[in-house]
């Protein structure tokens, strides 16, 4: 069976080393296997040294065949934001910031079935810490 074609997006600032961390642990936990049905989209906010912003997309490419960039020329997180969001094509989007770390595997694909059967829903969040015990998860 195909597996679903998923648009990441990413807002980012000039911080190859820190988006490289971020990044490394995100395919080696979330995005692994077929790194073809993966596109990611980054808006780059030119915060820091102006010329830094190759850095970052040689970073993400790295990473990703498929990547679509924005350089802002005016640094703005929600325009950031709409812009990562306005080229999502895929039905399935994960939105990523570049100062992210994740140390445990998740099935992505696990995650799309869970949206799947649960029409209500309109997102799922990962959460920072483990729940306390006997807590559940809201779902609206």
């Amino acid at each position: 069976m195909e597996k679903e074609r998923i648009d990441i997006t990413m807002t980012a600032v000039l911080r190859s080393k820190v988006l490289r961390q971020t990044l490394e642990s995100f395919c080696k936990n979330v995005f692994y296997g077929d790194r073809d049905r993966f596109r990611l989209i980054v808006n780059i906010d030119l915060v820091g040294d102006k010329e830094h912003y190759k850095g970052v997309v040689k970073t993400c490419k790295k990473y990703f065949n498929n990547v679509v960039f924005n350089v802002s020329k005016k640094p703005s997180f929600a325009k950031a934001v709409i812009w990562t969001w306005s080229k999502v094509e895929a039905d399935w989007v994960f939105h990523l910031e570049d100062d992210w770390i994740i140390y445990r595997k998740i099935d992505i694909d696990n995650m799309i079935r869970i949206l799947k059967e649960r029409s209500g829903l309109a997102c799922l969040r990962l959460y920072k810490e483990k729940l306390p015990k006997g807590k559940k998860p809201m779902i609206f």
